[in-house]
């Protein structure tokens, strides 16, 4: 008997999971027989391996060639002519099919007659199928044909090593394996968005075969491999400092050159092709569509459009010129430089990383170019609408690349707020119509007894769903109900297809509260800014509110991929902003105790679950609360250390254990992470010391943070964030003894900043006139330099700015809103209640009047300051706190405190109201806070704060 593998598709079998050791096993019963042998059988499992499939042995099939051998004999002729006729019209669902119909009826067999169960050992079918694969133009398409050839992998849950190398190498003719290889590498797919995950599969096939290290071709097949998956760092440390470049042949140096261009170095492929002669005329092709993804992924259409123009020469395009289609080359060509450019010139944001391109760590948006992209877009759909017909837009696969550059262009116009004539309505009817033609395509073959093209129906999807994240032209949740009815529609009308990973992933994007995604760093693509949560959502947390389907898909995702690497770190911090911290926990562990191996969503090729990615976004969330933040430091530190030849420290990683730390109160870790950077050679940037004072002070080593905040504020040119001194004035306040420490660092902050000119003038005024207490100014600033502040910062060429030159034309920046709310804070705890009342008028003006929009940010940061009033158990401080409930119920429209996402951000608030009045005569001051809330034309409040507390 042979090991194969089973798959399950929709309802072929009742499935049940039980964990052993770190694999998931997966037993399978099938109900349904086949009508020839009576034995369950399924198609083989999806990609190269699975860590939750289990080896288990087929049931013999009875051969038919003893019992009926002419009559299988002309069944095979048969299904050999239709499999060509399959491959002849690029119709890869139609050859998936009819190959598994030839292995579910056992007409497969080898070269020397004998039946075989393993499609790649039949000679004729696997060569046509590497041929179909080769010759199309979309690489989610090919991916069934792709799994049927590559079956016969063994499972790498069972061990780390993969034991069945050398099997199949003896067992696969080397003719078909390098057949297999070369089309996965099929220049038709170098210039096309799918060419990374080809790339995967083919270093994944490369690596398990192991049977081409005598090919002539190993260095030239090495170095194309590098290029498709743009692995700049393969290619240069691994593969050319083994080898002498001047000693490599031209196809070498020709792969080499195409390789430079993949990895977004367009001037070192010029310059290495430049020194090759006798290219033939598909070479020169080939390098051209290069370098037109080359330029257009890095932003540069201008010199991709110049490619694009050499590629359309006629010099290029023979009579005899056959192994590329003109149309398609070209047309595929034009829809990728759009499509590249829309990429790149779309704003990365918090959890989109898997949605860019390599060229998000390479380029940033630039002003100007979006509409130039949108109107490319234009005439581009225009040109092919005009000059093809659909028989030929599907044969080279336009409509679905077309289809995938309509929703990036979307995606860059409406987060860039650029007007477009291209709406959602158009892209879910553009959707609907490539679902039909694959239902089409699926039912009308013979043998659809399997369901295929789910790759190809999950991409599109996943493209129309990261269009509707970026918009801002709907409403969050109608974001997420548009989402789920379209999962809904495609599990209903494709067969078989059911929402995985690379659906939910946007999906699940769209839950990621507004505060938090408006306020990511956008634009910033360095090291020590990208995809990071901004100081704002990590210091002004609170809760917000669930939208309807959130909780569904959660469930969703527990049952099924919850511990993906992709999507865990999502779902940790969608349960964290509802509050749900002790769920928030569980999902944190249970992705650290996933199998560290998966299939990578669209292809074929195995890749580690643990990557450094994956390591920054999950400690970044489990920073955001303390139970977190200690897991982090306790467990998934110890993870990254055990691994540090895999995972390195970079500076995203150590700023993400930095907030962990500061939330811990953790500076032994803290220290240890810079002594890290330190040793790995890497300069640690500003950012990075300023999150180490930040974790000295919370951990109450006061002169050794006050020391760092000396060393940056005062001996380079760069300024301390706004958020360290909304910490060093909290911390002072929380020591309860007096305002000194608050005042001190308020002062300086706002000396530095009106230096700078980034002061609000509004504040400045109310400073000098309130300024600071007697026994502030009695005592030595320790935040202020000994010298005169000008002088210092002159010093180190810091030059001083008029007066608001750089302050906001609003009433107080939001950050200027926490230190004051903060100031006030430290007067309400050291007993300074004249202090705290004269700064509470002023706030309470300014919201009466709406010169400050009350956001659930400044709402909850309010809501801080009113909790520390309510433990004075006076009424005077309980009119303070309904006098500010009041002034937000009018600021923010009167009756909108009932709405969910103001409920929460005064939560705490209300709560505090709840005991203060249980411990003071609870009948008499719950009267007290109804009349007077009634007074003001606020009765209703009362009923939902009893309601709330209930």
């Amino acid at each position: 008997m042979l090991l194969r593998y089973t798959r399950v598709r929709g309802t072929l079998g009742r499935v049940s999971c039980r964990t052993l050791g770190s694999c998931s096993i997966r037993e399978i019963s099938h109900d349904t027989a086949n009508t020839k042998d009576k034995a369950a059988r399924s198609l083989p499992k999806r990609g190269l391996a699975q860590s939750k499939t289990k080896i288990i042995w087929a049931p013999d099939v009875k051969p038919r060639f003893p019992q009926g051998q002419l009559q299988a004999v002309e069944d095979r002729k048969l299904a050999l002519h239709k499999l060509a006729q399959h491959v002849s019209d690029v119709n890869a669902v139609g050859a998936y099919q009819q190959a598994y119909h030839m292995w579910q009826t056992c007409l497969l067999c080898t070269q020397d007659g004998e039946i075989t169960q393993h499609v790649i050992m039949d000679q004729e079918v696997a060569l046509s199928l590497a041929q179909l694969i080769e010759n199309h133009y979309n690489w989610d398409e090919c991916l069934d044909v792709l799994n049927l050839l590559l079956e016969m992998r063994g499972d790498p849950g069972a061990q780390k090593v993969q034991q069945p190398t050398r099997r199949i190498s003896t067992m696969v003719d080397h003719k078909v394996a390098r057949a297999v290889l070369d089309a996965i590498l099929s220049p038709r797919f170098i210039g096309l968005p799918g060419r990374r995950l080809a790339g995967q599969a083919a270093l994944q096939m490369f690596t398990d075969f192991g049977v081409f290290q005598n090919d002539p071709d190993y260095v030239a097949l090495n170095i194309r491999i590098c290029g498709f998956i743009s692995d700049q760092n393969n290619l240069d440390r691994r593969l050319l400092k083994r080898i002498n470049v001047a000693n490599l042949t031209p196809r070498e140096k020709f792969e080499l050159a195409l390789a430079h261009a993949r990895c977004l170095q367009p001037e070192q492929s010029r310059e290495l092709l430049a020194t090759l002669s006798d290219l033939t005329k598909e070479q020169r092709i080939e390098s051209h569509m290069a370098l037109c993804a080359s330029f257009a992924e890095s932003a540069k259409h201008s010199e991709a459009w110049e490619q694009l123009n050499e590629l359309e020469s006629e010099m290029l395009w023979t009579a005899d010129q056959t192994a590329f289609d003109k149309s398609a080359v070209v047309h595929n060509s034009r829809i990728n430089i759009v499509f590249a450019t829309a990429m790149a010139l779309t704003p990365r944001q918090p959890f989109t990383y898997y949605y860019h391109t390599i060229a998000s760590t390479h380029c940033s948006p630039r002003f100007g170019k979006q509409v130039d992209v949108s109107q490319m877009f234009i005439d581009t759909a225009t040109s092919i609408r005009e000059t093809t017909g659909h028989e030929h837009r599907r044969r080279a696969s336009l409509h679905s690349n077309l289809f995938r550059c309509m929703c990036a262009v979307y995606a860059m116009c409406t987060e860039n707020g650029l007007k477009t004539t291209l709406t959602l309505s158009a892209l879910e009817t553009h959707l609907h119509s490539l679902q039909r033609d694959l239902v089409h395509k699926t039912s009308t073959e013979a043998s659809a007894s399997m369901h295929s093209g789910l790759d190809y129906a999950s991409s599109m999807l996943r493209s129309y769903l990261w269009a509707l994240v970026f918009t801002d032209r709907v409403r969050p949740m109608d974001k997420s109900t548009r989402a789920w009815d379209e999962i809904k529609h495609a599990e209903k009308y494709v067969p078989g297809f059911k929402a995985n990973v690379v659906v939910m992933e946007p999906a699940l994007v769209m839950l990621v509260p507004r505060s938090i995604w408006t306020s990511g760093l956008r634009g910033a693509f360095k090291d020590n800014a990208a995809f990071m949560i901004s100081d704002e959502a990590m210091c002004a947390m609170h809760w917000r509110p669930t939208f309807a389907l959130s909780e569904q898909m959660a469930q969703r995702a527990h049952a099924e991929w919850g511990v993906d690497h992709r999507v865990a770190p999502l779902r940790v911090l969608l349960a964290v902003t509802q509050g749900w911290n002790r769920q928030a926990l569980e999902i944190a562990k249970q992705s650290l105790l996933a199998p560290h191996l998966r299939i990578a969503p669209n292809t074929l090729a195995l890749e580690g679950t643990r990557t450094s990615k994956y390591f920054e976004q999950l400690v970044l969330v489990l920073s955001m609360f303390k139970p977190g933040a200690d897991l982090a430091i306790s467990k998934v530190h110890a993870l990254v250390q055990s691994q540090f030849r895999k995972i390195k420290m970079t500076e995203r990683l150590a700023i993400a254990f930095l907030y962990c730390c500061i939330r811990s109160r953790n500076e032994a870790t803290a220290r240890d992470i810079l002594m890290l950077l330190e040793k790995q050679g890497t300069v640690a940037s500003p950012r990075v010391h300023e999150l180490y004072m930040r974790a000295c002070l919370r951990s109450g080593l006061v002169p050794r943070a006050i020391e760092i905040f000396h060393r940056l504020a005062y001996e380079t040119r760069r300024s301390v964030g706004e958020p360290s001194f909304v910490y060093f004035i909290d911390y002072m306040a929380d020591q309860r003894e007096s305002c000194v420490g608050a005042e001190h660092a308020f002062d300086a902050w706002m000396q530095n900043s009106q230096y700078r000119g980034r002061a609000t003038q509004k504040l400045v005024e109310r400073w000098k006139q309130v300024g600071m207490s007697r026994e502030s100014r009695n005592e030595h600033n320790v935040f202020m330099p000994k010298s005169p502040l000008s002088d210092v910062l002159q010093k180190v060429g810091v030059k001083k700015e008029e007066p608001g030159k750089y302050s906001s034309k609003r009433w107080l920046r939001d950050w200027e809103f926490h230190m004051v709310v903060s100031l006030v804070s430290a007067y309400v705890v050291s007993g300074r209640i004249n202090r705290a009342s004269d700064w509470e008028l002023w706030i309470l003006d300014a919201i009466r009047n709406k010169s400050l929009s009350m956001k659930p940010e400044l709402i909850s940061r309010v809501s801080g300051l009113l909790v520390r009033h309510l433990t004075f158990d006076s009424w005077d401080h309980a009119k303070c706190v309904l006098d500010f409930i009041i002034a937000i119920d009018h600021n923010t429209g009167h009756g909108n405190l009932g709405k969910q996402v103001y409920q929460l951000s005064l939560r705490h608030t209300f709560t505090s109201l709840h005991y203060f009045a249980q411990r003071n005569d609870p009948v008499k001051t719950r009267a007290q806070i109804r009349a007077y809330l009634q007074e003001h034309n606020a009765q209703y409040v009362s009923s939902f704060i009893e309601a709330q507390t209930a």
